[in-house]
């Protein structure tokens, strides 16, 4: 019993120590004194290394990176303490949850910095993690991301199908109102993106119909409208073309060719 209380104690100095390191580092981030807070970054990460609390060095790891990648400058420096860090013990220590959620900071960090190439590779990692774990709101935001990634990178068609995804998940988290607003804006985004990226008309049309149907879910009548003009615009421009219905009615379609593994 004593051995086990002094454990707990050098522990409980440990994580305290760890922590004031850790902090120092944060207020140097913020006076902006950068090879400081590289140093009590490490220091605190090392005050977790040394006896071997590996649990307690992946957090530590995650909070550095987390003063990068909440902050404003050298937001780029994050990925060291996140994939060079937090992911590797997060792999050790069998935490998928916490890999889970390092693997989206990534994505969102990358997607901010505009290396979309990378936040590509991280999105994808980031669902299929999701998918492993079996939660469908995770799932679902990952899915989302990926989409946005695609679309980011012009691949239009591989953002088309995430999209269609996202909106195959029923999460718990979104019930009624909130479920039709998702849907709507989903429904929406494919109805421009296959209007404006794949010109046609025809699945675009379908796609602004479903995002009215939702939309009749919950009482906003400027956001009805707004889809409405977009029917309206597709209507006129038919009108007026001498093509055939839908500018490409044979455009190649993934889902029915069936999905693609990520």
């Amino acid at each position: 019993a004593n051995q086990s209380l002094r454990i707990f104690i050098d522990l409980e100095e440990t994580v305290k120590t760890a922590q004031a390191w850790l902090q120092a580092g944060k207020l140097y981030y913020q006076m902006q004194e950068n090879e400081l807070v590289e140093m009590y970054l490490q220091a605190s990460i090392e005050t977790a290394l040394k006896p071997k609390e590996l649990h307690l060095a992946m957090g530590l790891y995650e909070e550095a990176g987390d003063i990068f990648f909440n902050g404003i400058k050298n937001r780029h420096q994050a990925v060291e303490y996140y994939r060079g860090g937090a992911i590797p013990l997060a792999r050790k220590l069998r935490d998928t949850q916490m890999e889970l959620r390092v693997f989206n900071k990534l994505a969102e960090l990358q997607i901010g910095l505009h290396n979309y190439e990378n936040a590509l590779e991280f999105s994808t990692l980031a669902v299929r993690l999701s998918v492993d774990v079996g939660d469908h709101l995770q799932e679902l935001v990952a899915f989302h991301r990926l989409a946005t990634v695609y679309y980011l990178l012009q691949m239009y068609e591989m953002a088309e199908d995430c999209y269609l995804r996202t909106l195959s998940l029923h999460s718990p988290e979104l019930q009624g109102v909130q479920e039709a607003i998702y849907y709507s804006k989903v429904y929406y985004r494919l109805g421009d993106l296959t209007l404006h990226k794949l010109k046609d008309e025809q699945d675009a049309a379908s796609y602004f119909f479903l995002a009215l149907a939702a939309a009749t879910e919950f009482d906003d009548c400027s956001w009805q409208g707004k889809i409405q003009a977009k029917l309206a615009q597709i209507f006129t421009d038919s009108q007026t073309k001498n093509s055939p219905r839908g500018w490409t009615a044979y455009r190649a379609r993934w889902l029915s060719e069936g999905r693609h593994d990520v």
